[in-house]
């Protein structure tokens, strides 16, 4: 059986603290790792240039909502041949760059807002818990990003919807169907 973590990636994160601010959770998190490999370079640095705090929603618990204050770290680069100085610690697959939401938070309300409309998924998320708004959901959708397959094989065919008056153009990738 998996053990469960209160941290959303407990390779990452040790969890200081946990309080009830208001009507939120709140976790306080430091980081883990000792050395941190610089995003030009991949060198390895364990020199901290200085510490600062990062806040990010979480999935709630028990609708509850729940906010991760993370206190990041900037390194510096002493590798000779880079050109970057100063770096900040990076949380791949769980908090992005300048995110305010965990990755998994982001995908929760995105499948919200596939569901249904924005005001209703708006509506659906604060009663699970989520602190959002049917703008904030539109947001999410407009930022997201979908595969695109230039097709092989392609099958065209014209059709009327209203003979003499509307006509359509289907476009069809054979192939992939």
């Amino acid at each position: 059986m998996r053990q469960a973590s209160l941290c959303p990636d407990p390779s990452l994160w040790r969890v200081r603290w946990v309080a009830v601010e208001g009507a939120k959770i709140v976790l306080n998190l430091r980081p883990v790792r000792t050395a941190v490999p610089c995003p030009l370079c991949r060198a390895s640095s364990r020199r901290v240039h200085r510490l600062y705090r990062r806040k990010a929603l979480d999935l709630p618990w028990f609708s509850w909502p729940v906010q991760l204050r993370i206190q990041a770290r900037r390194f510096f680069c002493d590798a000779p041949q880079c050109s970057r100085r100063i770096f900040t610690e990076p949380f791949p697959k769980v908090l992005g760059r300048y995110a305010r939401q965990t990755d998994r938070t982001y995908l929760s309300l995105l499948e919200l807002s596939h569901c249904s409309n924005a005001e209703m998924a708006a509506r659906v998320a604060r009663l699970l818990g989520f602190i959002t708004s049917p703008d904030t959901l539109l947001r999410l959708q407009r930022r997201e990003k979908f595969p695109f397959f230039s097709p092989r094989i392609l099958g065209v065919d014209e059709f009327a919807l209203r003979k003499g008056r509307t006509y359509g153009t289907l476009v069809v990738d054979l192939e992939r169907r």
